[in-house]
């Protein structure tokens, strides 16, 4: 046991390694435009997909390289909630993705679980996700009665015939369920709460991966949420509405960071429930480097809980700069990448004469600007401000903790983090 515990760390990277490869192996050799159907039909797989699990792979990468003094366990659960959302992925049956919804859920308890101080965030995680675990299991099953199958391709063809009363309340319940795991308005209340009780290592885990695979997820959906399009609109809006209003009250760093989240959600579905598939995309390749790139750079300071305390971040000059990129690239200042991806969703919105609703992002996107760039201000021309345990002690030990503070454990995961980060304002070439 002591030397699956010493060695855990390597043998997860090796068996990611190989997940990797395998589904690179499929991406190379598989003819462009075409779908790999396996097990009768259960599963279908195409490039779009492939890229989406080696987008996810990369983010696992991150988090291993990151978490690597842990201990097997959490490895462990780690490639358990990488293997649910492959199933979710890639299943084209309910039962397939039901089975990886429920794996990646059952990995996320158990990871916020190992950390001890984290009860009352995992368990009300776990008392809410549960609950709507619970709402999408009568979806399906009110879609089986209507339909008389699981299989996606029956359900599509059933919807053709059915009244839209019929399969009103099985799409609602079925878009609550998604919104909450996205921490969409109106069931967004476990966001902050859980975020703020976990340290940055989780909150790396919980705010990327499941929400990535829904995500991904969605397009398979989409068929079966028609009806509720503008439902899924509605709450993608009030989403960065209330981003727009809640980050000014913000001081604590990781209720901030959820609270942002949040408005990058609302702005990514705004995206998706328009149609525009290019934005949508888009603006979550870009969201989610630059959220991961935040959180691990924010996982160097030494227990920083305060807005006020990551000025710490000033005596590293490269994670102060990569800090700084990333901020404005959330903050969609031009000519960051962040700009050009808000920008594909308001012109989305101008094309289909959404007048109001790209009215309304232009007026929170300059208020979020405020918010973020206020942070800067604070974090860079503000009074540095160390550690409250700090504070009590003698002028002597206070320089030397001062010191002790202000060094860094550069790992290999902010050194990727970094390099992605100068590299965010080049992304704007996709454009072209």
């Amino acid at each position: 046991m002591m030397t699956v515990q010493r060695y855990s760390g390597r043998i997860s990277f090796l068996s990611l390694v190989f997940y990797l490869s395998f589904i690179s192996y499929i991406f190379y050799f598989l003819p462009e435009g075409s779908t790999l159907i396996l097990a009768n039909g259960l599963l279908r797989i195409d490039s779009s997909l492939l890229f989406s699990l080696l987008f996810m792979g990369a983010v696992l990468f991150i988090i291993v390289s990151r978490a690597n003094n842990l201990g097997w366990e959490f490895h462990l659960m780690l490639f358990g909630g990488y293997t649910g959302a492959i199933y979710m992925i890639i299943g084209y049956d309910w039962l397939i993705n039901l089975i990886g919804f429920e794996f990646l859920n059952l990995s996320t308890y158990l990871i916020l679980s190992l950390y001890r101080g984290t009860e009352a965030a995992t368990l009300k995680y776990l008392l809410m996700s549960a609950f709507f675990t619970t709402l999408l299991l009568l979806s399906i099953s009110l879609f089986y009665g209507l339909t008389g199958s699981t299989a996606f391709d029956s359900l599509y063809a059933s919807m053709n015939y059915l009244e839209d009363s019929l399969t009103l309340w099985p799409q609602l319940l079925l878009l609550i369920t998604l919104s909450f795991k996205l921490g969409l308005v109106p069931v967004h209340l476990w966001v902050p709460d859980v975020y703020d009780g976990l340290p940055m290592e989780l909150v790396l885990w919980i705010g990327t991966l499941p929400k990535l695979a829904i995500l991904f997820f969605l397009p398979v959906l989409h068929p079966l949420l028609l009806n509720v399009n503008q439902y899924f609109l509605l709450g993608g809006v009030l989403s960065f509405l209330l981003a727009a209003i809640s980050l000014g009250a913000q001081y604590r760093l990781k209720r901030f960071l959820a609270f942002s989240a949040i408005g990058h959600m609302g702005i990514i579905i705004t995206g998706f429930a328009i149609g525009d598939y290019h934005s949508f995309w888009f603006y979550t390749l870009i969201y989610f480097v630059a959220s991961i790139n935040l959180f691990l750079i924010l996982s160097e300071l030494p227990g920083i809980d305060l807005m006020k305390r990551v000025s710490l971040i000033t005596s590293n000059y490269p994670l102060a700069f990569a800090f700084m990129i990333v901020l404005l690239t959330m903050a969609a200042v031009p000519p960051f990448s962040g700009f050009y991806a808000k920008l594909l969703v308001l012109f989305g919105l101008i094309d289909i004469r959404y007048m109001v609703v790209a009215t309304l992002l232009i007026l929170t996107s300059l208020r979020t600007a405020a918010y973020y760039l206020r942070f800067l201000q604070i974090t860079f021309f503000g009074p540095f401000v160390a550690s409250s345990k700090i504070h009590s002690m003698n002028p002597g030990e206070y320089n030397v903790a001062i010191a002790q503070e202000s060094e860094f454990r550069v790992s290999y995961a902010t050194l990727i983090a970094l390099t992605t980060t100068c590299l965010l304002p080049t992304t704007q070439l996709l454009l072209l």
